[in-house]
């Protein structure tokens, strides 16, 4: 009598479990999770595992070769202790807060620029993304010949005009230094804000700026108040990129300068 009494729960707890799985299978809300469930699991073993495993490796005493020995946090307080560590995180933030603001600011020009109707528009736009697809080492080699301290353009042209009477060492000078490697990635950086802005310009409805304009707004007051607002969730997603993208940057100061002169430009 036990068994023929359990037996209707255990079909009923059946049937329920069938039916929420087949929903989890079939609803709508959880369509887009199973679309996500590839890259996530892309992420996750391309992007989530090394990143564990780099903040494991932080707690030993790995080396090339052999895995090493947990240590706490040695690693952590040597570099506490190491002037050089805090040096390349200052450069990192500086390096990274002047190239992204200038970036965006120049990409936002250019955005309302190549917005505007012109002759030669699309050209213009493609010679725009230039210097994002060229290869980043390609571009940090044009980079260290035209800042090069003997063979320099620019010092070249100087030169000739009298502006100066001897070359420029622009990657030899700790100032210089940085202020080429942050134009270097402002100039690799800036078409990727402007033609994704400019993406984001051409969802803007006409109508909104004809409206204002017979209502007498000024050109600013139509960038302040129809243009800024609705671009603000495309800058954010801009922004973020590109801050990312700043931080990380290494091959260009690999090649332009090693992270030299006297560690000016070492970051991180």
């Amino acid at each position: 009598m036990a068994d023929i009494a359990i037996q209707p729960r255990i079909a009923k707890q059946q049937i329920r479990e069938a039916t929420t799985w087949d929903q989890i299978k079939t609803n709508r809300n959880w369509l887009g999770f199973w679309f996500m469930l590839p890259a996530m699991g892309f992420l996750i073993f391309f992007l989530a595992y090394p990143l564990g495993l780099g903040i494991w490796i932080s707690f030993t005493d790995a080396k090339i070769g052999r895995p090493g020995q947990y240590i706490g946090v040695e690693n952590y307080e040597w570099l506490w202790d190491d002037s050089i560590f805090w040096l390349s995180v200052a450069n990192t933030l500086l390096y990274t807060f002047v190239a992204s603001a200038i970036k965006f600011a120049v990409g936002l020009y250019l955005a309302l620029l190549l917005n505007e109707n012109m002759p030669f528009k699309a050209m213009l736009r493609a010679l725009v993304l230039i210097p994002f697809i060229v290869p980043t080492v390609l571009s940090a080699l044009a980079f260290w010949w035209i800042f090069d301290s003997q063979f320099s353009i620019i010092s070249w042209s100087l030169k000739h005009l009298g502006l100066i009477t001897h070359n420029i060492n622009f990657l030899g000078d700790t100032t210089w230094a940085r202020i080429c490697v942050i134009f270097a990635n402002i100039w690799r950086g800036v078409p990727f804000v402007a033609i994704t802005l400019l993406a984001g310009l051409q969802t803007v409805q006409p109508s909104l700026y004809e409206a204002a304009t017979i209502d007498g707004a000024t050109a600013w007051q139509r960038f302040r108040y129809i243009t800024y607002p609705l671009l603000t969730p495309i800058i954010a997603v801009v922004m973020t990129f590109s801050v990312l993208f700043t931080f990380t940057d290494f091959q260009l100061f690999w090649v332009l300068t090693r992270g030299g002169p006297v560690n000016a430009t070492q970051l991180r």
